[in-house]
């Protein structure tokens, strides 16, 4: 039996190193190699004190200065972006798109570039106000929002099957078993699997449907405050994760909290999946130090005056770093007519790489750590069959 385990987790540590890393890119990442890139974050060091960069915020601060994170467009400037992407769309198809491909002009890349600097560096958040959906098919929709995405990083697929973006709308989706971006319920603070997350707003909810940004930053510093030593350790260590499905395992752990040799934070926290996790067999419960780390978290999260609140206009994109900030979004109502329901386009970007040799070394002994621990939760499925079952 061990043998037989032993030969499960060698042949799909394989199938994941190769599909994640050793076959060629197409120009853009696949989920898995995308989700690695996210994940394997350098993490040696700790945190012991308050953190007071840009990335530490509260909602009203950015409230009363929204020249920080918004940018709205011209109306000249929306109609140079109808020629460009309708110019784009008749080249080449979606997937075929790559930076330089869209001929923007000097005032976009001078907005691109405050954007980067804001996810970088910065508040991890930024709105680009007045993009001309309404003028636009839904195909150059498409077009304008990969484009743009190619122009700040490097994009990469929705899910298992390769979906380029994301359609975030109520299709009638279980919240409790299903990935909830499929559902109109409320969604808990959390980060995507990315380094940054774009929403482009194609409609707007009837009612509700608000998006709540938070940083990850302010919440780590209030833990400071709140955890013993003990328990705030428990979050620099791995973590059990419910995927939902995606990727092919049900569970896997990860880090919430990573240090890089700067002193960097960098945060990964999903307060529904956290939970949840602990309904398959097989998953050990969690210990009191971290129950405690996880639920003073939440509290926290709950906290008023905390979250930056905005309500998404048609044609606004919204982006935010998943390594300093979190973000939810309330329930919402829809109209009755389908063309008229909320709809979101998700992208996905992953920043190229930019590190220390020392920083490098521990992402790759992260990765490893990862597709180690999916590959024997696999072997686990595959060995035992009531393993990892939802109860």
């Amino acid at each position: 039996m061990f043998s037989k385990m032993v030969f499960v987790v060698f042949i799909s540590s394989f199938v994941y190193w190769y599909v994640s890393i050793a076959l060629p890119s197409a120009g853009y990442n696949s989920v898995i190699r995308q989700s690695l890139h996210y994940f394997s974050r350098p993490g040696g060091g700790r945190v012991r004190s308050q953190i007071t960069d840009d990335s530490a915020w509260t909602g009203p601060e950015l409230s009363k200065n929204t020249s920080r994170w918004l940018v709205v467009l011209t109306d000249e400037q929306q109609q140079e972006i109808v020629k460009i992407v309708a110019d784009l769309s008749k080249q080449k198809p979606l997937q075929k798109v790559r930076r330089g491909d869209a001929n923007w002009p000097q005032w976009m890349h001078t907005i691109l570039n405050k954007t980067k600097h804001e996810l970088q560096s910065g508040l991890g958040l930024i709105v680009i106000r007045g993009l001309p959906v309404n003028s636009l098919t839904e195909e150059q929709q498409q077009f304008l929002f990969w484009s743009l995405g190619f122009e700040i990083g490097i994009p990469g697929a929705q899910d298992d099957d390769g979906n380029l973006l994301g359609h975030i709308r109520d299709i009638g989706g279980n919240p409790k078993t299903e990935r909830q971006y499929k559902t109109r319920s409320y969604i808990p603070f959390h980060n995507d699997a990315a380094d940054v997350v774009g929403l482009l707003c194609l409609k707007s909810a009837k009612k509700g449907g608000t998006s709540r940004v938070v940083s990850s930053t302010t919440v780590f510093n209030k833990l400071l405050e709140r955890l013993t030593e003990e328990e705030l350790e428990t979050l620099y260590q791995p973590v059990t994760l419910d995927t939902r499905g995606s990727g092919g395992v049900n569970t896997f752990t990860v880090k919430p909290f990573a240090v890089n040799e700067a002193g960097k934070l960098q945060t990964f926290y999903h307060e529904d999946y956290f939970k949840s996790c602990y309904e398959y067999v097989g998953v050990p419960p969690p210990s009191d130090k971290l129950l405690k780390a996880l639920d003073t978290y939440n509290e926290i999260l709950a906290e008023p005056d905390l979250a930056l609140d905005m309500d998404f206009l048609e044609g606004d994109i919204q982006l935010i770093s998943n390594h300093v900030t979190l973000h939810s979004r309330t329930e919402f109502e829809d109209y009755p007519e389908f063309e008229n329901r909320r709809h979101l386009l998700r992208l996905w970007v992953s920043f190229e790489s930019d590190m220390s040799i020392k920083d490098r070394f521990w992402c790759e002994l992260e990765k490893a750590r990862i597709l180690s621990g999916m590959a024997i939760s696999k072997a686990k499925v595959f060995l035992f069959g009531g393993y990892g079952v939802r109860r």
